[in-house]
């Protein structure tokens, strides 16, 4: 393993750790992403619906379990911006994309039947949460899509319950004309 990939999975960790504005990108978009990819990539077998039935179930299991420990922290007004809302992952967070990685694993040995390096499965793991175009491409990626898609929304969705603000931000357009005094 490289050093960049361990400066990466350092970054990510800590990354939860940090309270952070929600980006539509991520809490809405990247989802819908995942899921327009599962469906165009999903391949034409009897059993696939029912597998990604089942994915999706356990995806918005982990994504809900995320979201209810999810910490929220209100900022400071200190300008004239909209009232927003801060979010951290934390611990939860990490356990549940650590319960995604091995999901991935299992899946993936399951559909190739033969030997994966686990060490490059999670390097690619990080790097696609922290780079999410890297998502796009390659063959039997649709259970990555599915338990994306999945956990997402199942995230989005706990989060935006919890939260009056969470919501509000999220649904907010990022280039808000701000009213100026003359």
């Amino acid at each position: 393993m490289s050093a960049t990939f361990f400066i990466i999975l350092i970054y990510f960790i800590r990354k939860q750790f940090k309270f952070e504005y929600p980006k539509r990108f991520q809490y809405l978009i990247l989802p819908i992403i995942t899921a327009y990819l599962l469906f165009t990539g999903l391949p034409h077998r009897p059993h696939a619906w029912l597998s990604v039935s089942l994915i999706f179930i356990i995806g918005a299991l982990i994504g809900t379990f995320q979201g209810v420990f999810a910490q929220f922290k209100i900022p400071d007004a200190t300008d004239n911006r909209p009232e927003t809302i801060l979010i951290k992952g934390g611990w939860p967070y990490l356990l549940g994309w650590l319960i995604i990685f091995s999901m991935q694993l299992l899946i993936i040995s399951y559909l190739a039947h033969e030997a994966f390096s686990p060490i490059d499965t999670l390097r690619n793991l990080i790097l696609e949460e922290i780079l999410p175009f890297r998502r796009i491409g390659g063959e039997n990626w649709w259970p990555l899509y599915a338990l994306s898609t999945s956990a997402g929304f199942g995230y989005t969705a706990t989060l935006a319950y919890r939260s009056r603000l969470f919501r509000q931000t999220i649904q907010r357009h990022t280039h808000q004309k701000k009213h100026h005094v003359s």
